[in-house]
């Protein structure tokens, strides 16, 4: 089983709208017939826009305005690191972690990213050296 695409989700509904048997579409796609009931049930309830791909994860927390521009004029002004901002927000009464105010400075330029601190590769391809 693997993911179906918008493209052949709409198919599917479309070969269900034409009355084509479920089983038949499944058989075709590869997928249970459950997977056809639950599309054709977001389908129902959102028509098209119910098929389109979402995106997975969790969402990104939206700072205010006001705390982003107070974290890069304190940038700018001092110099000051993400964990020395968290503080001085900290004893303002923002509560704001080091990492969201490191994120701000990254978007900005203001930083480089930190090369260490982002994931590694799970799989790396080995080739032999050619002869």
């Amino acid at each position: 089983m693997y993911k179906l695409n918008f493209k052949k989700r709409t198919w599917i509904v479309n070969q269900i709208l034409k009355g084509v048997p479920r089983v038949k579409i499944s058989l075709a796609q590869g997928v249970s017939d459950r997977t056809i009931r639950s599309i054709m049930q977001s389908y129902k309830e959102f028509g098209w826009n119910g098929l389109k791909d979402h995106k997975t994860g969790r969402s990104e927390t939206i700072l205010n305005q006001n705390a982003v521009i107070l974290i890069l004029d304190l940038r700018k002004r001092y110099q000051y690191g993400a964990c020395h901002i968290e503080q001085i927000l900290k004893q303002k009464g923002f509560a704001i972690s080091h990492r969201q105010i490191e994120k701000i400075l990254v978007r900005n330029g203001m930083v480089t990213p930190n090369v260490k601190k982002q994931k590694s590769r799970k799989w790396v391809r080995y080739e032999l050296p050619n002869p």
